[in-house]
């Protein structure tokens, strides 16, 4: 065999290995932005401990962020022996910062409510990620667009609804039915 055939082969081998490695980052880049808009839409009946730093504009620029960090960490970690374990253990780092970070913002910087608003959006942004990450990255992920479409998506739906929401509850609810 040609030394030219075996690094061409070798080369192939390589790219296809690069593809599925790239598609890991997308599935959890997607599962990332899929917990983001959950959270995006969530967000709306809590009510906001700072109206102009905590809406769902800058909600949703967080999320984009924690998501295409946790799809990059999926992708160093994903294909590792007991990678999904690692991943998961991860996630679970991070949400223990971000409930850090919610006590520290509402205790040393004095906005009340912060860990009642951040807490939970964290729970689920972080809790749709791990669970999600590891399921779609067993479908490769060709389609780029996709990434593209639902960052769009959330961004927009972020930023649109940046005004709307922050019920007088501060809890999770339905409006009252009208009767």
């Amino acid at each position: 065999m040609k030394e030219g055939a075996l690094s061409e082969s070798t080369h192939q081998f390589r790219a296809a290995e690069g593809a599925e490695a790239g598609s890991n980052a997308f599935a959890g880049l997607v599962a990332g932005l899929i917990g983001s808009l959950i959270v995006v839409l969530v967000s709306l009946p809590l009510h906001s401990p700072h109206d102009s730093l905590m809406n769902s504009g800058t909600i949703s620029v967080v999320a984009l962020l924690t998501s295409a960090v946790l799809g990059l960490v999926w992708h160093i970690v994903g294909r590792t022996e007991r990678g999904t374990q690692r991943f998961v253990a991860i996630c679970a780092a991070v949400f223990g910062t971000a409930v850090v970070g919610a006590f520290l913002v509402e205790t040393v910087a004095g906005l009340e409510r912060s860990v009642s608003f951040i807490v939970p959006l964290a729970a689920i942004q972080l809790g749709v990620t791990a669970t999600f990450t590891p399921v779609l990255s067993t479908n490769i992920f060709t389609f780029k667009w996709v990434v593209v479409l639902l960052a769009a998506a959330l961004l927009v739906t972020g930023f649109g609804l940046a005004g709307q929401g922050d019920q007088e509850s501060g809890r999770l609810e339905l409006p009252p039915r009208s009767e």
